[in-house]
């Protein structure tokens, strides 16, 4: 597969491997949705050091090759690094490593996810409830935009005087943000790049096959199933 892209990404290390000229794959990323009107983000706050810190949590999936990986992203108010997690046990682990290791931690805030309206709820129950859903209707994207891969991303926004949460779909990333060599490793993250934009590319060659070459292809000719002509009636096929 040669890749033409203006930036790099976690998995090109494959075209260290080789490179198949007739496959080639253009990325190219796009935002196609962009909405910032839902309510405020999930959020709770921890005192380390002497300072409140606030520390906010994103619940988003990376679409890749037709399957849909669900993921949390937490943004801590003032950290240069954020972070994300795509399985229940990575997530606690963080939560008791580098936030609280002696009590639940509770959100704070009214949420309109997961229907928590005015009441405060564990977040690994949450998270853990987030991790078990089907996410079914995120495989619809890969047909609808003809993409191998995208991320539904969560983030902060501001409108009228009001945080607000974002959503964005955004088509071809650059997936190297999103950690996702957690869950998908480099070279196998090419191949089933490879493998999918590889099927896809047949699929479109079978749907533009004329049908008299399809026809010849399989031992047939334009007399096949009809009476045959006299010699000198006898015409290119």
């Amino acid at each position: 597969m040669k890749i033409i892209s203006k930036f790099q990404d976690y998995y090109d290390i494959g075209i260290a491997y080789g490179i198949d000229e007739k496959l080639r794959f253009e990325r190219v990323t796009k935002v196609v949705q962009e909405d910032c009107r839902w309510g405020e983000p999930l959020s709770f706050s921890i005192f380390k050091k002497q300072k409140w810190f606030k520390i906010w949590l994103f619940f988003d999936v990376v679409g890749f090759c037709g399957e849909i990986y669900p993921f949390i992203h937490v943004e801590i108010e003032g950290s240069e690094r954020d972070e994300y997690f795509y399985d229940l046990e990575s997530f606690e682990i963080y939560l008791k490593e580098h936030i609280s290791s002696t009590k639940e931690i509770m959100l704070e805030n009214i949420g309109y996810k997961f229907g928590l309206f005015g009441k405060k709820h564990s977040i690994t129950n949450i998270a853990k409830e987030y991790f078990s859903e089907k996410f079914w209707e995120y495989k619809k994207i890969f047909e609808l935009y003809d993409v191998a891969y995208f991320v539904v991303e969560s983030s902060k926004c501001v409108k009228n005087d009001t945080i607000k949460e974002m959503i964005k779909t955004i088509l071809h990333p650059q997936l190297k943000k999103y950690r996702f060599a957690k869950i998908v490793p480099p070279m196998e993250a090419f191949q089933k790049l490879s493998m999918y934009l590889g099927a896809q590319r047949e699929d479109t060659e079978l749907e533009q096959i004329d049908d008299k070459i399809l026809a010849q292809g399989k031992g047939f000719d334009c007399y096949s199933f009809k009476k045959l002509p006299k010699k000198r009636d006898v015409k290119k096929c």
